[in-house]
């Protein structure tokens, strides 16, 4: 009797368990369906607004242009032409976000010289930094191959360029160092400059974040770079991640 109580007990409790798991499951999905529901919603109104946007600003754009033709240089013309260009870049980066999380999109997926197209991105940055007083050195080694989307990769290397020469002290320096260790590829990009607090490190990739108000401001950044270069590592089941001394320096390595 001790046993057939022991069996009936031990059989009793695994199925009401086995209830409980699935009654758990259930309510669990039922809790999370509206944020699911709501983040969706978020992503498409995201991706439509930005759609909706492109055309009225290329008017914009173009009815600006041709007025600037007709009558030369205005201050006023500039700020509408200069906040026109900042809308644009602001439209397109949020449709590249959109792309990416809506993950319908891949791009063109092949094998590609690495070096050759990290090299023809950073040379285009070149006489930016030489413009902006700081100094620029490349150290890429040759050869180096690697299967993905080119030019998202070429992205991720123009992002965080852009981003280091913005950060980079006056008379600074800036480092892009791309090489072959083991069976990984690193790309670094490295910059003098205020730092990174450590308590940041892992805030500024998400979206429109920026630790420093005064100089996104003043660099007219969104704080959507790095979200967009972290998207863009992850789908090529990358890894990206910051290295700072606060006061002195910061480096950004992609591993692939």
């Amino acid at each position: 009797m001790a046993d057939r109580l022991l069996t009936t007990s031990l059989i009793i409790g695994s199925i009401t368990l086995l209830v409980l798991f699935f009654v758990s499951l259930f309510l669990a999905n039922l809790m999370v369906k509206p944020v699911a529901d709501a983040f969706e919603k978020q992503k498409r109104f995201i991706s439509d607004a930005s759609h909706e946007l492109k055309t009225p600003l290329s008017v914009i754009s173009v009815n600006a242009d041709v007025l600037a033709g007709d009558i030369g240089t205005n201050r006023h013309l500039g700020y509408i032409q200069s906040e026109t260009d900042r809308m644009n870049t602001l439209v397109n980066d949020l449709l590249t976000l959109a792309r990416l999380d809506a993950d319908k999109t891949h791009g063109v997926t092949s094998t590609f010289d690495l070096s050759q197209a990290i090299k023809s991105i950073a040379l285009s940055f070149e006489s930016i930094a030489f413009e902006a007083h700081k100094n620029y050195a490349l150290e890429i080694e040759d050869g180096i191959t690697y299967q993905g989307d080119a030019n998202q990769i070429k992205q991720v290397a123009a992002i965080l360029i852009d981003n280091a020469i913005k950060h980079t002290n006056d008379d600074g320096q800036i480092e892009l160092t791309l090489k072959r260790i083991g069976d990984k590829i690193h790309l670094e990009v490295f910059n003098t400059g205020a730092g990174i607090p450590y308590d940041q490190r892992d805030k500024i990739f998400e979206r429109f974040y920026r630790y420093d108000e005064s100089r996104s401001k003043a660099t007219g950044g969104y704080g959507l770079g790095l979200a967009i270069a972290k998207a863009i590592v992850c789908e090529h089941q990358g890894k990206i991640k910051v290295s700072s001394e606060v006061g002195r320096w910061a480096r950004f390595s992609v591993i692939l």
